[in-house]
């Protein structure tokens, strides 16, 4: 089936933006003696900085109508960012979805910007007022819309810090109860205005929520391109990481040419046998599997009740077979 493949068009879309930088860089590098894993596409070697640009075609995939025994990767992304980590080398990944959309293309440069240290106001969290923000507010939606990589989601709290009377950065909150009865603040969404880097920025608003009644904090990190290292700086514990499942579905856009395109279809948690095999009745073509997220905890009382299971990490098993 021949299916359009933009591995070639994202690379050279994210060449324009990484030679713009004017940072030296290298690309199609292969620094891990390790077969499982593909070369970085782009490496900077005086900042240990990588970044590859994943195809929905090209990248970790797998096809239940063409090939049913086909097992699809799920930790491939996990395991290379993780070993790559584990030799001072920080590896992010972008994917074709996110580049393809005008304002997440530009949230990416944005993160990018911000991790070479790149962004043009710095702000410090100490000059900036806390306000209350309601979770359905249009000023809340647009700020997330237009400064986060992903779309405003519903909460029970939010608040943000303004400076000159603009909104720089927001938290979004939802609590709820976890399998052991405890009360969970769950952090939906936090962004920073494109272009601001605020110092103790997260520091200040994770403060600000002590005012309600939780036993813990919870962040999930998209690990595609953040591991958290902010999150530990502040006291909060790393735990558990989670592939996420897309789905593929395939449709023929030139009849003469017999060419088709693939359609993406966001599904979280599926990756069971039977859930594959009713993907082939579904006529679901493809099925790819993200780096996906990254759990982090901050416990309010640090004598608190721990859960009785560990957070399971995989990152003691990065060297088992992709």
């Amino acid at each position: 089936m021949p299916i359009i493949n933009n591995d070639i068009l994202i690379k050279n879309q994210m060449k324009g933006y990484l030679d713009s930088l004017n940072i030296d860089y290298n690309i199609n590098v292969n620094i891990l003696d390790n077969p499982n894993y593909e070369p970085l596409d782009f490496y900077f070697p005086e900042q240990k900085i990588a970044i590859d640009t994943a195809s929905m075609w090209a990248d970790n995939h797998s096809f239940p109508g063409e090939n049913p025994n086909l097992k699809v990767q799920s930790r491939y992304f996990i395991k290379k960012i993780m070993a790559y980590q584990n030799i001072g080398i920080k590896l992010m990944v972008f994917w074709e979805h996110w580049m393809a959309n005008t304002i997440q293309w530009e949230t990416i440069k944005d993160i990018i910007g911000h991790t070479f240290g790149n962004s043009n106001i710095k702000v410090f969290a100490r000059k900036c007022d806390i306000v209350e923000l309601y979770t359905s507010e249009e000023r809340l939606k647009s700020f997330y819309n237009e400064n986060a990589l992903f779309k405003n989601r519903g909460g029970t709290f939010a608040h943000g810090l303004i400076y000159q009377n603009e909104l720089i950065m927001a938290m979004t909150c939802r609590e709820k109860l976890d399998s052991e009865g405890q009360t969970v603040l769950l952090i939906e969404r936090a962004a920073c205005k494109h272009r601001y880097n605020i110092p103790g920025g997260v520091s200040r608003l994770i403060k600000n929520l002590n005012n309600f009644d939780y036993d813990y904090l919870q962040f999930m990190t998209v690990t595609d391109y953040a591991l958290g290292g902010g999150l530990v700086a502040s006291g909060f514990e790393g735990g558990k990481m989670q592939p996420t499942l897309w789905q593929l579905q395939c449709h023929k856009i030139d009849p003469k040419a017999d060419l088709y395109k693939s359609t993406l279809l966001e599904s979280r948690g599926r990756g069971s046998y039977q859930e594959y095999k009713q993907d082939i009745v579904d006529e679901i073509q493809g099925r790819v599997y993200t780096a996906g997220t990254k759990e982090y905890r901050l416990y309010k009382n640090k004598d608190a009740t721990k859960p009785k299971t560990p957070l399971v990490s995989l990152e003691n098993h990065i060297n088992e077979p992709v």
